[in-house]
């Protein structure tokens, strides 16, 4: 269980977001409008904007917790280091009570490692043909994941904008929250926003219906730069629910040591290949 826990904590987050948008279809909900085209215009670059000015690097520790499916609830504890520049991250999992390592996960390039000390293996598989599905028993893309967890708001591949859509809200002095509805061969992705801050990602797939969401929450704007400080994540279809609070973030932080993006593991240690 805890290796599918870290494959979908890395994956998604530096790692995960949201979505108010399950089990309804944001199009009739009452006080829904659609929204001009100039709006939806002014979402996407707002959305471009944020991406444009994500991080080149960061490291940060973090409390992930939940429960995967009917199972008894996870906690654990652990850092992540991130270089744009040498295209690597690395993301370190501790047990929260005796603080021994229990996974490490390392993006080299497009080369990914999955470091299982106490199983003494090593996975090695590939960003350009991974299945996640082997990993997490979720059909999720994977580039869609690793710009999530390096700062991004992640887009679907090959979208075309199908519509955007303005709730109104009824309380005076609140908000309307926007939605735009992204679309391509196999999915849907709405994005949710408040101002110019997304607080909620729903991905839909076309053909076997399954529903994950995305909540973006506690958002903080640094030197134009958007992170948030708790990201959670819930399966629909599996009931998986997973909350990730990040601490003593550092964006930017200067020249990040070799040591801090490299995987060292004992000889003896089994290497199984998925590529």
């Amino acid at each position: 269980m805890l290796f599918r826990v870290v494959t979908y904590v890395v994956m998604s987050a530096a790692l995960c977001w949201l979505g108010a948008c399950a089990g309804r279809t944001v199009e009739t909900e009452r006080g829904a409008v659609h929204a001009d085209t100039t709006r939806v215009r002014s979402m996407m670059g707002k959305i471009e904007e944020i991406n444009s000015n994500a991080p080149r690097s960061f490291r940060a520790n973090f409390v992930v917790e939940g429960r995967m499916g009917n199972n008894k609830k996870f906690k654990s504890l652990g850092d992540v280091v991130f270089s744009r520049d040498v295209k690597k991250m690395k993301v370190s999992f501790l047990d929260s009570v005796f603080r021994s390592p229990l996974t490490v996960i390392l993006q080299d390039d497009r080369t990914l490692k999955f470091y299982l000390p106490v199983d003494k293996k090593i996975y090695l598989d590939n960003a350009d043909t991974i299945d996640l599905k082997n990993y997490t028993g979720v059909r999720i893309n994977y580039e869609f994941l690793s710009s999530l967890a390096s700062g991004k708001i992640p887009l679907i591949p090959g979208y075309t904008v199908k519509q955007g859509v303005e709730q109104q809200n009824a309380k005076t002095g609140s908000e309307n929250e926007y939605y735009i509805i992204l679309e391509n061969s196999g999915q849907y992705e709405t994005i949710s926003m408040k101002g110019d801050i997304p607080g909620k990602i729903l991905l839909l797939d076309k053909v076997t219906k399954d529903k994950m969401e995305f909540y973006l929450e506690n958002p903080v704007k640094n030197n134009n730069m958007l992170y948030y400080k708790t990201i959670r994540f819930i399966s629909l279809q599996s009931g998986d629910r997973i909350s990730i609070m990040f601490n003593s973030l550092k964006f930017n932080p200067g020249t990040i040591a070799a040591k801090d993006l490299t995987l060292s593991v004992p000889k003896s240690t089994q290497v199984i290949r998925y590529h």
